[in-house]
């Protein structure tokens, strides 16, 4: 059977049947297992009319210069200026980040939210693994070193005191249950038992109607297969999870 597949794999007819299948919504109906793929696609005028949202004028966004060539860099241009508008609309008091990387993302959050606006930033980083280990995939090849990581954020020094860098392991990581968070965002390793654990720790402080965010949700299943399953799957026991038409966002409420 693999012989086969992996026959058709290479043959010429792969690209267009692969293009269909992706294209139609049949692999997200094939990896959801539903006729209906559960995370529904809205407008973004749709999310912050149900949030009862105005929208408002966001700060520029940062500019990513980072000090070394990166493999992995910022969210893409059209997810980074929604998730600008969303901040800034949503004005979150409690934050909490899962996935901080070079930091490009929390200084959005920080630079969209009010003063007084607390952000928790959780990530590993490379001194807290062997060489090895951090060879052995290619996600984790994407892990910063200590001094790297939150390198965005940093060099506002006006964000600074918005900001609590975490480090740590986020499968053993113990989630504080106070102060209870109105805003999260998951984006740290897009395997599926990460997202899953990252996501139960979400659900452990988030505040009656707080808002949980997931990045790189692809609804075609195109990319990120792991994020896409798991959010799916999430969605079929809580609802209401919505992927941001034009982004790779998906989202989800707390009930009151």
């Amino acid at each position: 059977m693999m012989t086969l597949l992996q026959t058709f794999k290479n043959s010429a007819f792969w690209q267009p049947f692969a293009r269909l299948y992706q294209g139609s919504g049949l692999k997200a109906r094939v990896y959801s297992r539903s006729f209906m793929p559960p995370v529904k696609t809205v407008p973004e005028a749709s999310l912050f009319a149900q949030l009862g949202l105005h929208q408002v004028t966001p700060a520029a966004l940062p500019v990513f210069d980072p000090p070394m060539r990166v493999d992995a860099g910022p969210m893409p241009q059209k997810d980074a200026e929604f998730f600008a508008r969303f901040m800034a609309a949503l004005a979150p008091k409690q934050v909490f980040e899962f996935g901080t990387n070079w930091g490009v993302s929390t200084a959005i959050i920080a630079a969209n939210t009010p003063p007084s606006t607390r952000l928790r930033t959780l990530d590993v980083c490379q001194e807290m693994f062997s060489a090895g280990h951090l060879n052995s995939d290619h996600e984790l090849q994407m892990i910063l070193s200590n001094q790297h990581t939150g390198w965005q954020w940093q060099q506002d020094e006006t964000l600074r005191p918005k900001i609590e860098q975490v480090f740590a392991d986020s499968m053993t990581f113990e989630m504080p249950t106070t102060p209870q968070c109105d805003f999260i965002l998951v984006d740290a390793c897009h395997q599926y038992e990460f997202v899953r654990k990252d996501t139960e720790n979400a659900l452990r402080c988030l505040a009656p109607g707080g808002c949980l965010l997931w990045h790189d949700f692809y609804p075609t299943v195109s990319s990120w297969r792991d994020v896409f399953l798991y959010v799916t799957e999430f969605a079929k026991s809580h609802g209401q999870v919505m992927h941001i038409a034009g982004t790779h966002f998906s989202f989800w409420q707390a009930p009151n």
